[in-house]
């Protein structure tokens, strides 16, 4: 497999039955403490994906905050920080209000 962003690297994890390569990096990054990941689409040659470590974000001052004029995110939900990363980790749990 020559890399995480190759077009058909799903269908290798299926094949193999192991992880695919895009799923060890995110592991390996989530254990390291890294808070969030940006990386090229797929999908969308000209887009890019966030992957955010909620849990990595406890005791930081590191934070992620989305626009609260996109319409599917709540007005509650815009910010994810050190008081707010327990709802994103678990998102049946109710949201701390600053």
């Amino acid at each position: 497999m020559s890399s995480i962003f190759e077009q058909n690297f799903t269908q290798w994890q299926t094949l193999t039955n192991v992880p695919s390569n895009s799923q060890w990096l995110g592991f390996y990054a989530f254990l390291a403490g890294i808070q969030a990941i940006i990386y090229p689409s797929i999908r969308n040659p000209e887009g890019y994906n966030l992957a955010v470590y909620p849990e990595n974000l406890r005791e930081t001052d590191s934070f992620v905050e989305l626009s609260p004029a996109l319409e599917h995110v709540s007005a509650d939900n815009v910010r994810m920080d050190a008081k707010t990363y327990s709802f994103f980790a678990n998102p049946h749990a109710s949201p701390v209000r600053h």
